[in-house]
């Protein structure tokens, strides 16, 4: 019995240990600049390819549509691994919620991180960012529930400059700064805020 107990105890610290290691949270998070996980913790989750799943298109309403995935003819939940051969952007992770896409993370053909979009319904809800190859910010942005933008939202040109800087409040555009690729100020629109 007391061999048994040990034996019993040491599995659950093995599972509990490989679960560990697993940086993905199940609830994708929507908050700004949200953690990304690593391309080593999403193989950990072992994907499904994503040539295994189908598509059908649902119209919402008469300007939307959205794409919904099914395995085996079952709406598919969980996560998908799609590899692009000879493109720079090679590795995307979809994770699917009721057959929609919730998230999307990418990996450039070097392992750097490529992009980070988080979803609900099938449409941009929360934090949305890009990378270049280099590791430096191309897009930075948010989104309410709806797809409507909130907040910041900034653009860098590939020399890690500026290049547009915006606020909108619940979708309406407060301001819009353009600058140049030496980090002068080309055009604005709206309510400018004193720097």
């Amino acid at each position: 019995m007391k061999y048994l107990s040990l034996i019993i105890l040491s599995i659950l610290l093995l599972d509990s240990c490989d679960l560990n290691h697993i940086k993905v949270p199940t609830i994708v998070p929507r908050e700004r600049k949200a953690k990304t996980p690593t391309q080593l913790d999403l193989d950990n989750l072992k994907p499904i390819k994503f040539k295994l799943l189908n598509e059908t298109k649902e119209e919402l309403d008469s300007f939307n549509t959205v794409r919904v995935y099914h395995l085996e003819g079952e709406i598919y939940n969980g996560w998908a691994l799609q590899i692009f051969e000879g493109s720079k952007h090679k590795y995307r992770y979809l994770k699917f919620e009721d057959g929609l896409i919730s998230w999307q993370i990418g990996f450039y053909d070097t392992g750097e991180l490529d992009h980070d979009f988080h979803m609900q319904d099938g449409m941009n809800y929360g934090s949305q960012r890009m990378w270049l190859r280099n590791g430096h910010f191309y897009i930075d942005t948010y989104f309410l529930e709806g797809e409507i933008q909130h907040g910041k939202q900034y653009r860098w040109y590939t020399n890690n400059k500026l290049a547009e800087e915006s606020e909108f409040n619940q979708g309406k555009l407060i301001y819009r700064i353009k600058y140049n690729m030496d980090g002068n100020l080309v055009e604005h629109t709206g309510q400018v805020p004193s720097r």
